[in-house]
């Protein structure tokens, strides 16, 4: 019972792994493009009460369907203010997200799936 437990939760992670490495991999090979964006918003942020403060903005672009699209929470290292217009990668399918680096997530599910199989399956050893 015990083993048919672990063999279900690893099948259940090594599918989860599969459907990560599929859209990282989806998204990766679309590519990105450089668009501008308007920086709409900067706001000070604080962790807790009486945490680390830290000044964070919002980006405003539009997508290849008109949308207004909005990113927001991201840190403001370089200073931005409101009105600033910068550069900014987006997939180039759609325009609708900022393009990451997918290398990672590819690179982590791959593990994932690896050690959840190896878990699940290793063979049992036999008594002599």
């Amino acid at each position: 019972m015990r083993t048919m437990l672990k063999k279900g939760i690893c099948i259940f992670i090594m599918i989860f792994s599969l459907f990560g490495i599929a859209n990282a991999v989806y998204e990766y090979s679309g590519g990105f493009e450089e668009i501008p964006a308007t920086v709409t918003n900067v706001y000070v942020a604080r962790s807790s009460h009486k945490g680390r403060v830290s000044e964070k903005y919002v980006l405003e672009w539009t997508s290849k369907d008109g949308e207004t699209i909005q990113e927001g929470n991201l840190f403001n290292k370089y200073d931005y203010s409101v009105g600033d217009e910068i550069t900014i990668r987006v997939d180039a399918r759609t325009h609708q997200t900022m393009y990451g680096n997918y290398i990672p997530y590819i690179i982590v599910f791959l593990v994932l799936f690896i050690v959840s199989g190896f878990v699940g399956f290793k063979p049992k050893k036999r008594e002599k």
